[in-house]
């Protein structure tokens, strides 16, 4: 899902500037949506991203959320987005405390690890 965000809010005029992957799955769907868009250690996304999409499977979402704050790798005022159905925006609370814009959106879609789904969440709905 991650890589179809960043690549549909590209098309809407923003510049992905990093993403994570960690299996080959993941780093084969970035380097098919974002082929110019380095792959790097989440903290290094922290780094150099005022919009951080956390687009990890929902058990690894608050053990990640939790690192991330606990290492100061969230700046104060970088909106952290999850997009987790399971998750409420509480689960980000650990970036909250640590100055994080919280805000968790779930597309009401299903997800093929395509392009296809750029296109497909232009007129998608969003919860």
């Amino acid at each position: 899902m991650g890589p179809a965000l960043a690549a549909s809010l590209r098309l809407a005029g923003h510049r992905p500037v990093a993403v994570s992957a960690v299996s080959d799955a993941s780093r084969r769907r970035a380097a098919e949506l974002l082929p110019d868009v380095p792959v790097v250690e989440p903290a290094r996304v922290l780094a150099l991203a005022d919009l951080v999409l956390l687009t990890v499977p929902d058990d690894a979402l608050p053990g990640l959320v939790e690192g991330l704050a606990d290492t100061g790798a969230v700046r104060p005022g970088q909106l952290l987005v999850h997009t987790s159905g399971r998750y409420g925006a509480r689960v980000l609370d650990p970036a909250r405390r640590a100055g994080a814009l919280p805000l968790a959106l779930h597309p009401a879609m299903t997800f093929t690890g395509t392009a296809v789904d750029v296109q497909r969440l232009a007129g998608c709905s969003f919860g």
